[in-house]
């Protein structure tokens, strides 16, 4: 499955343990773990998660300041939610 999506931006985040996952989300099913496993690759170039870990240092003093956290609700894309309580600052 790594061979299968290595030509693919973020493929490194794909490890033996994330195909595992995906190999087993679609019952050993090669070409339907691929497919899953590509659309989660372009969602996360889409959404730029590997530029977050340059900010990590940010959002996790601000998270552990208690003025951040992830809502239980969705945005309208069904993406989650970082809420931030400036009334912790």
């Amino acid at each position: 499955l790594k061979s299968v999506v290595a030509d693919l931006p973020n493929s490194a985040w794909a490890n033996d343990d994330i195909c595992l996952r995906y190999l087993r989300a679609r019952d050993g099913h090669l070409s339907e773990a691929a497919g899953l496993l590509r659309g989660t690759l372009a969602w996360r170039e889409d959404f730029g998660v590997s530029a977050l870990s340059k900010r990590a240092d940010v959002i996790r003093a601000q998270s552990e300041s208690g003025k951040l956290r992830v809502s239980p609700s969705c945005d309208r894309e069904g993406r989650r939610v970082l809420v931030m309580a400036p009334r912790f600052e």
